[in-house]
C-alpha cells in the first residue's frame, strides 16, 4: 500500500524500516559543450521542420519520440519527458489546443545522448499526454481509439516494466511565469514541482525509497551550482488536480516524479542566449548525474547480501 500525499511516495509498512542513507554533495555530470549546444540547436529544427510542432499527427505516425540509452548504460534510473514539445489537443479549452513550449524537445534528446538516460518527447499535434490518460470520446486525433491508454504513457508504462531499475521520471515543461512578483531573484530558472496538493511547497515529501527530500536537494544543488535558482511548487506542483505525467508516473507506476517548468531565458539558441542555454543543460546533465548516484548508493545499501 502505498500512501501520495505528493509524487514523492512511501511504502506504509517498509518506510520506517529504511535505513538511513548519507550522502555528499553529488559530483557534477559530463560538460556540457558548445558542440553540444550546436546539436541541441539543430535538433530543434529538425523536430520542427516544415511546422511538424503545429500539424496533426498523419495516419500511421506515431505520437512520440523515444530514446533508448546506449547499451552500456543497462540499469538507468532516471527518464526524461517533454509531452509539450509540440502542440497538443485539449478539448475544453477556446481552441482546443495546448502550445508548444520550444526547444524541451531539443533538450531531452540531448541530455539522453550525453547522460545515457532514456527519454521521450512529444512527436505532432495530437492528444495531451500531459492531461489525459486515455484517448478521450471527442479525439480528433488519427488512429487514436477512445478508452485506450495514451500511447505516450503506455510507452512509459511498458519501459519501466523492462528497465525496473527506473527510480524517476523528470518532466519537462516551459514557462514564461517567474513566480510571486518580488520574490523571484534576478537568475530564477525553474520551478520544481513536487506534488505537494496542498501547495504548500515546502519540500516535505518522502520518496517510494525515502528518498523524497534527498532528491529534492540533489535538484536545487545541482541549478545552484551553476549559478540559477531553483523554486519549488511556485508556478505549478505537478499534481494531483490534472492528469500530468508527473501523476501518472507516481499514482499509475509508483516512481518518484518531479515536474520542471523551465524558463524561457533559458530555452533560447540564438548567440546571445547560449550561456543561459548551457548553464540550464549542465544543471539538467547534473541533475541526473546526483540522481543515479542517490537512487544507485540507496540500491546498494538495501540489496539482500549473500
Amino acid at each position: 500500500m502505498f500512501f501520495f500525499t505528493s509524487l514523492f511516495t512511501v511504502s506504509a509498512a517498509s518506510s520506517s524500516a529504511q535505513p538511513e542513507v548519507v550522502h555528499e554533495a553529488a559530483a557534477p555530470g559530463v560538460p556540457v559543450m558548445d558542440d553540444d549546444l550546436d546539436d541541441l540547436c539543430n535538433y530543434h529544427k529538425q523536430q520542427n521542420k516544415n511546422s511538424r510542432w503545429k500539424t496533426v499527427m498523419p495516419e500511421g505516425e506515431n505520437p512520440f519520440v523515444f530514446y533508448d540509452p546506449p547499451a552500456s548504460l543497462d540499469e538507468p534510473v532516471v527518464l526524461i519527458s517533454a509531452p509539450h514539445s509540440h502542440r497538443t489537443f485539449r478539448y475544453d479549452e477556446a481552441d482546443q489546443t495546448h502550445a508548444s513550449e520550444s526547444r524541451l524537445g531539443a533538450i531531452v534528446q540531448l541530455v539522453s545522448e550525453i547522460t545515457g538516460v532514456p527519454g521521450i518527447r512529444k512527436d505532432w499535434k495530437s492528444d495531451d499526454p500531459n492531461y489525459y490518460d486515455i484517448v478521450p470520446d471527442e479525439t480528433q486525433s488519427p488512429d487514436h481509439t477512445p478508452g485506450d491508454e495514451l500511447s505516450y504513457l503506455a510507452k512509459i508504462r511498458s519501459y519501466v516494466a523492462e528497465h525496473p531499475s527506473i527510480k524517476v521520471v523528470l518532466d519537462l515543461h516551459g514557462s514564461s511565469k517567474v513566480g510571486k512578483t518580488g520574490e523571484s531573484p534576478s537568475n530564477w530558472a525553474v520551478d520544481v514541482g513536487t506534488g505537494r496538493a496542498d501547495g504548500a511547497g515546502d519540500g516535505s515529501f518522502q520518496g517510494a525509497d525515502g528518498l523524497g527530500p534527498q532528491a529534492f536537494a540533489v535538484v536545487t544543488n545541482a541549478f545552484e551550482a551553476n549559478g540559477l535558482h531553483a523554486s519549488d511548487n511556485r508556478v505549478y506542483a505537478g499534481c494531483c488536480g490534472q492528469l500530468t505525467v508527473t501523476r501518472f508516473a507516481a499514482l499509475e507506476l509508483g516512481l518518484d516524479a518531479i515536474q520542471f517548468e523551465i524558463a524561457k531565458k533559458y530555452r533560447g539558441c540564438y548567440q546571445s542566449q547560449r550561456d543561459d542555454l548551457q548553464t540550464m543543460v549542465q544543471s539538467l546533465v547534473d541533475t541526473i548525474a546526483g540522481l543515479n548516484q542517490l537512487y544507485s548508493s540507496s540500491n546498494s545499501l538495501t540489496a539482500p547480501q549473500n
